[in-house]
């Protein structure tokens, strides 16, 4: 039960800072999205609309399924890592746990994410997560082989 209740403490943290950004900050850099439709600078798009130009786009796709099996391969490897430091170590489950969760943590360079988010193209950033995703499986295999 205790480890229900503590969900609760960041769940209401969560919840209020979210109230507190919606009530502090503009919708984008340039204004309020109703402020920029009334002056004719942000086109009205329905969410329909929207959500095709997204879903018909190559690029999704790809990004997509590199996210979706970067993720499984380190899901997959977090958990035999667990199993191995368990196993070879005698470690007690939670410290393998924390051992193993450095390496989702390694994986993951925030800061190239966000870099590559804001500074470079979206084909640039294609490419980048292809060469990313192809060696972090030449990687995964070379450990497990």
């Amino acid at each position: 039960m205790a480890w229900r209740t503590v969900t609760l403490v960041p769940a209401f943290v969560a919840f209020c800072t979210g109230i507190i950004v919606m009530r502090s900050s503009e919708d984008c850099p340039k204004g309020y999205y109703k402020d920029l439709k009334k002056s004719g600078e942000m086109p009205e798009v329905s969410a329909a609309a929207s959500f095709r130009g997204g879903a018909v786009d190559i690029n999704t796709w790809l990004l997509f399924l590199q996210y979706a099996c970067c993720f499984g391969v380190e899901l997959t490897v977090n958990n035999a890592a667990v199993s191995y430091f368990v196993k070879r170590f005698e470690l007690s489950i939670e410290s393998a746990s924390a051992i193993a969760s450095i390496f989702g943590f390694m994986v993951r360079n925030t800061y190239d994410d966000l870099y590559f988010t804001f500074q470079v193209s979206l084909r640039y950033r294609l490419l980048i997560h292809t060469s990313r995703y192809h060696f972090e499986c030449f990687r995964t295999y070379s450990l497990v082989v």
